[in-house]
């Protein structure tokens, strides 16, 4: 374990040169989709595409780790996704949960908690026949605010 963390340490120290030429527009969008959901759940009645953006806040916002601090290719991410022939999502979300639970497992135990709820609503909003209302809007964009920050203390963004 103290292996782990000391190689994460280093790779983190190591790619904070490289990371200032490893631009992705992922961080930009998750912003832009972040801020989108907190303007539609305050200020508008669209509450299904509130928590569409909210969560996909967070999944670029986690393919923007991959890429700039673990300097992933967008082709070495999809590639590891056909061999486990799983669902995107959740390899991300186990991959980066795992690189949590390395030095912080009360991060890694929010982060789980938060961003599967966060799922689920999506869920909800993006495929059931179910009308979202602005409560669930507000525990999207909340959960949403919640994984950011955990992401942005645990992979120093």
């Amino acid at each position: 374990m103290v292996y782990f963390v000391l190689l994460r340490t280093f790779l983190r120290f190591r790619k904070k040169s490289i990371n200032e030429s490893v631009n992705t527009h992922l961080k930009t969008k998750s912003d832009q989709n972040l801020k989108l959901a907190n303007e539609i759940t305050t200020n508008g009645s669209e509450f299904a595409s509130s928590v569409h953006c909210s969560y996909y806040s967070c999944v670029q916002l986690m393919l923007h780790i991959l890429r700039s601090h673990f300097l992933k290719s967008d082709l070495e991410i999809e590639n590891e996704n056909q061999q486990e022939n799983g669902s995107t999502h959740v390899k991300l979300i186990k991959e980066i949960g795992d690189q949590i639970k390395i030095t912080n497992r009360a991060d890694y135990r929010t982060f789980k908690n938060k961003i599967n709820d966060l799922k689920g609503v999506r869920v909800i909003a993006d495929y059931k026949d179910e009308l979202i209302e602005k409560d669930k809007a507000i525990n999207a964009l909340t959960f949403a605010k919640e994984v950011h920050g955990t992401l942005l203390r645990n992979f120093n963004i």
